[in-house]
This record gives structure tokens, C-alpha cells and sequence, in this order.
């Protein structure tokens, strides 16, 4: 089989062609088309030719895209559609876009996952550290009370002499023998 007979196959079952469905566009669609200014051309990534019916200069919700289908145009089957160039359009049943993305917004947003996700992972061990820190701030605080504690009880203890109490004699520099004596005497 050859390239171009596979390719209708495939176009055939995408589209969900019958014979019955080759008519041209519906009545209905026909009537909203009026409103549209602007036809532009482009190319889906399988190169199947498609028009879209624009009010502006530029694709937007509510545009109409239309399939080329043999010799004519049929409205565009509902789901996603990706053009030549990343443009990503997304179809109702009648052929009328109702959400439109670009490649590179998929690939901004799986990256942005990515970025998201390893920063959550950052986010989560900077916690685990900040827990363990804060655990032994809590150790330490309970340390430095226990210490003060005993320290305080160790001051309010008397201690077995008392330093300021007690008078001892002091032997001055120009006593005299008598007082020397008195005072070496009673040393012990």
C-alpha cells in the first residue's frame, strides 16, 4: 500500500467519515460563519490541510475550524488539534474552538511541574532541618534552665564560713614586735 492510500485510511477513520457524512458544512453553522472576517489557512501535524474562520487577524475561542475534506471543507470533528508551528486548538462538535494552548505552554507547564515538585522537595527537607533545629533549641533551653536552677540553690547556700563575718586580725606594716608576736601567736 502507498503512502497516500494509508493516509486516507487513517484520515477516513480520524475523521469518522461515512459517505452520508460527506455533505458540506450544516445549516446552522453556515449562518454563524457570516460573522466571520477572516479565513486563515494552516496545516495540522499530520498535514492535513484546515481553514479557520476568524471575526479577527488572529486565531481565538469561538473561531470555526474547518477540515478539508476531498474537494470541500467540513467542520472539524470535537477534540484536540495540533498545528504546523505548536499552535493546540481544541474543538466542540460543531467545529468552534473553545480552548487554545501552545506547545510551549505544555512544555512551560510539565517543566513547571518539575520545578514545582523539586521545590517541594527542597521546601520539605528545609523543614525536616528546621524541626531539628528548634528540637535542640528546646534541649538547650531546658539545659541552661536545669543549671540555672542549681545555680541559684548553690548561691542561697551559707557557706561553712562566712568571708565578710569573720574579722580576722591584720598585721599592719610598721607593728611592733609585741603586736607581731600577739599575732603570729594566735595564728593556726
Amino acid at each position: 500500500m502507498s503512502k497516500s492510500i494509508i493516509l486516507e485510511r487513517i484520515k477516513e477513520l480520524f475523521f469518522e467519515e461515512t459517505k452520508e457524512e460527506k455533505e458540506p458544512l450544516k445549516e446552522d453553522n453556515k449562518e454563524k460563519m457570516e460573522d466571520y472576517k477572516n479565513e486563515i489557512m494552516a496545516k495540522l501535524l499530520d498535514g492535513t490541510e484546515i481553514k479557520i474562520l476568524s471575526k479577527g487577524d488572529a486565531v481565538s475561542v469561538g473561531d470555526m475550524v474547518l477540515v478539508k475534506v476531498g474537494e470541500g471543507f467540513k467542520e472539524a470533528p470535537e477534540g484536540r488539534h495540533e498545528l504546523e508551528g505548536g499552535l493546540i486548538v481544541y474543538t466542540d462538535a460543531e467545529g468552534f474552538i473553545n480552548e487554545i494552548e501552545t506547545k510551549e505552554t505544555e512544555e512551560e507547564s510539565e517543566v513547571g511541574n518539575e520545578e514545582m515538585e523539586e521545590l517541594f522537595s527542597s521546601v520539605e527537607k528545609l523543614m525536616d532541618v528546621v524541626f531539628e533545629l528548634k528540637k535542640e533549641i528546646a534541649e538547650i533551653k531546658k539545659s541552661n534552665s536545669t543549671l540555672n536552677e542549681e545555680f541559684k540553690k548553690f548561691s542561697a547556700e551559707p557557706q561553712e564560713e562566712s568571708i565578710t563575718k569573720k574579722n580576722k586580725p591584720v598585721l599592719e606594716k610598721n607593728a611592733s614586735k609585741e603586736d607581731k608576736l600577739k599575732f603570729f601567736s594566735t595564728r593556726k
